[in-house]
């Protein structure tokens, strides 16, 4: 499940080199900066067209994260101050022109965190805010990389993709890569980090062909992402599946797939009494009920930073009461109306500093809006027991033992379990000491710590990974 972050909306800025005795200059036109949240940084771009002497309309878009910007809903200049308002996410600018600096110096303010933010007319660039990322392949690369487009007629769309291979002309085992949840890109990248791409290249040079593609609505690939749940995705990859069949340099009976956390319920999807599956890797995955691991994950989430016993509990009170009615019930009319009920009596017992940072409507909307997405909504009810012991093929599981998001003990022990049920002997289950969520070496083990940690995922795992699938039985690799 990867962490995806949550992109602060609303900073804004506006002017550009501006005479000292012109009260009113020019602000149209596009602006950049760059948002520093907790430690992670965001490229914003502002882009403002003049209404009248005193007030624009425009957008607001952070290229790193967002293919479409946000529309401004207010957005005026008062003398050397310039006030931007996003209603939609409860956002407030307001910044005062440093001629010293070339740049509206303000403070952006959200759902009480106010952070201080700086636009001008130079653009920033993607090199300029990149993290350290030693891990991250580098050319030349001795193996074929070839672009690729996959169909997937049922679902009207068409996923884009990296295929690698050794250079041999023949016929290679294959690795599908699934990625977690929320908008992932073909190599999983959060915070510079790129694990399904390290992942690749080491199998790649170890002799297996990799498959890794954007998830739909995601980069180059089409269709709509917020529609679509794990039955969806599954679909994405099953298609992938078919893709490979048609191609002359893959091993079709040796395609096998690799999931990271939601990756993890959709290659069990994908595997269940499934004899095109050769193999399947979890990293990270559930073993347990969605809801299950989403308390757990909360319970361990609040407790790595530090919360006390009574918040903790609170807030898994809350959750369950939330999480039980998206599992219990089947009508969208129903969910919604007992969702808004709920959240509402939520709020109002939440502590008036609380409440200060968001306003009821909007908390309300918030929690419903979630957790009646399709993929959130599918995840609660996603139950393992109905799909491992269905599967039959080579299975290994990854975890690590810090993992605050998908807990190791429990969901090894219950994929573990489930799999054996259904009488599957071929497993492979580890459980790595000191690594979190992403299978970072960590020392927090906190999920904000994810971003200041230049390891993007163990060397030790990505080699145990090449290892387990080059070793087996009747795979023939370079």
């Amino acid at each position: 499940m990867k962490y995806v972050i949550a992109f602060m909306l609303a900073l804004l800025t506006g002017a550009a080199a501006m005479a000292q005795k012109d009260p009113q200059p020019d602000i149209t036109g596009n602006w950049y900066s760059v948002l520093n949240v907790n430690g992670h940084k965001l490229r914003i771009n502002l882009i403002l067209q003049k209404k009248s002497d005193t007030s624009y309309s425009g957008q607001l878009l952070s290229p790193d994260q967002m293919k479409t910007g946000l529309p401004l809903t207010r957005a005026a200049l008062h003398g050397d101050t310039l006030f931007l308002e996003v209603a939609t996410a409860n956002a407030r600018f307001e910044g005062v022109w440093d001629y010293r600096a070339s740049a509206y110096i303000g403070s952006y303010k959200q759902n009480g965190l106010s952070l201080p933010t700086g636009f001008s007319r130079t653009e920033t660039s993607v090199q300029d805010i990149q993290p350290n990322r030693p891990q991250n392949p580098k050319p030349p690369f001795n193996y074929v990389v070839q672009e690729v487009l996959i169909p997937n007629d049922s679902a009207r769309l068409t996923l884009a993709g990296t295929f690698t291979r050794p250079s041999r002309n023949k016929r290679y085992p294959v690795v599908v890569m699934i990625t977690g949840s929320g908008p992932q890109d073909r190599d999983e990248t959060v915070f510079g980090h790129k694990p399904f791409w390290i992942i690749a290249d080491q199998l790649t040079r170890d002799g297996v062909a990799v498959l890794r593609y954007d998830d739909r609505g995601v980069g180059a690939s089409t269709g709509a992402y917020g529609t679509a749940g794990i039955a969806d995705f599954a679909s994405d990859a099953k298609a992938a599946i078919a893709y490979l069949r048609t191609r002359p340099d893959v091993d079709v009976n040796h395609i096998g797939l690799l999931g990271h956390s939601e990756g993890g319920n959709i290659l069990q999807v994908v595997a269940a009494d499934n004899p095109q599956v050769a193999f399947a890797i979890s990293l990270s995955g559930p073993g347990v009920k969605g809801e299950d691991m989403m308390l757990k994950q909360n319970e361990l989430v609040y407790r790595s930073i530090g919360a006390p016993d009574t918040v903790v509990n609170n807030r898994l009170s809350n959750m369950k009461a939330l999480f039980d009615i998206v599992t219990t019930q089947t009508e969208k009319d129903i969910i919604k109306q007992q969702l808004t009920a709920e959240a509402t009596k939520q709020y109002a017992a939440l502590s008036p500093e609380d409440k200060a940072k968001m306003p009821e409507a909007q908390y309300v909307v918030s929690i419903v809006t979630s957790l009646m997405s399709p993929e959130m909504s599918s995840i609660l009810r996603f139950d393992p027991a109905a799909y491992l012991p269905r599967i039959h093929c080579p299975f290994l599981a990854i975890g690590g033992s810090r993992d605050v998001q998908v807990d190791a003990d429990q969901n090894l022990k219950g994929m573990e379990a489930e799999l054996r049920k259904g009488g599957n002997k071929k497993l492979t289950i580890r459980k790595f000491d000191g690594l979190n969520h992403l299978l970072q070496e960590c020392q927090e083990c906190t999920v904000g710590e994810y971003k200041t940690l230049e390891q993007s995922i163990s060397p030790t795992v990505v080699d145990f990974i090449s290892n387990w699938v080059t070793l087996l039985p009747t795979l023939e690799t370079k």
